[in-house]
């Protein structure tokens, strides 16, 4: 689905040189290009100024569209930058990229992400600097409403309510299963549910305040991602996996197992009080 790119000279002459003498973000685009999202940082661990830019084809049709990640490496000032990496990237629907400390020796890496899909699928690269070149480090495709964000040990990937975190070893990123539980108010609302190869079992109904927190809290160990839907028009998303109630009324939250199994899912009622 990705490939590296090897620049020619002509794209080098052509558009690399030309729009690469500055530190500008949409100057560093080629031609018909959109800019989605750009980071900077001591990628190379030389003390120069990399700059990553993720873009689209404008003309590629909507709303998946083609797109590539270039990475440049700028000298001390953030200036006369000239392309070092690009990434091919199939048709997504939103995308970003970041630049952080995950390997716990001070270095810096580029972490590129796309989410594509009816199903929130995401698929995210790793690049930084090993033996003295920038290689690949982590690549990971088709999570389920997945979602990445750098930690202080590592890389957090969250699929639904599901999360791994991926440390380096000193060679390579290892993943482990990992609970998240985000600081709540006290008095935050719990909804404990379990996810079975068969079914989901939790409380059929909550009852919460306007105002009030209602966390999401999977207890079971298996690996089957669920798919959430709850109604919006009443909760919001604090940070995932906590809502707020906003207005008075009864709504419902659908825990569907294994993101399809419809028949098979969980159904809260919620009710909000004033």
């Amino acid at each position: 689905m990705k490939a590296l790119i090897v620049l020619p000279l002509a794209w080098l002459l052509t558009f690399g040189v030309a729009n690469a003498q500055s530190a500008d973000p949409a100057s560093l685009l080629l031609p018909g290009y959109t800019l989605d999202a750009s980071a900077t940082g001591d990628i190379f661990g030389d003390g120069s100024e990399a700059f990553a830019v993720l873009s689209h084809d404008a003309n590629s049709g909507s709303p998946a569209t083609y797109g590539r990640a270039d990475l440049f490496s700028c000298d001390a000032a953030g200036e006369n930058c000239a392309p070092a990496l690009t990434i091919s990237l199939s048709p997504f629907d939103g995308g970003g990229l970041f630049v952080a400390q995950l390997t716990g020796d001070g270095r810096q890496q580029l972490v590129i992400y796309t989410v594509s899909g009816s199903g929130g699928f995401l698929s995210y690269q790793v690049f930084g600097i090993q033996d003295g070149q920038m290689q690949q480090l982590l690549e990971r495709d088709g999570v389920f409403e997945g979602s990445v964000e750098p930690r202080a040990n590592g890389l957090l990937e969250r699929s639904s309510d599901r999360a791994w975190l991926y440390s380096w070893n000193g060679s390579e990123f290892v993943g482990t299963p990992a609970n998240v539980s985000p600081p709540v108010p006290i008095g935050t609302v719990k909804l404990h549910y379990n996810v079975t190869a068969t079914s989901v079992t939790g409380p059929a109904q909550v009852s919460v305040r306007v105002g009030q927190r209602l966390e999401l809290v999977r207890d079971d160990a298996r690996t089957d991602n669920t798919r959430i839907l709850y109604g919006s028009d009443l909760l919001t998303v604090d940070k995932w996996p906590v809502l707020i109630a906003t207005s008075p009324g009864n709504t419902s939250i659908d825990i569907i197992p294994r993101g399809y199994d419809w028949d098979n899912e969980l159904k809260v009622t919620v009710h909000v009080e004033p």
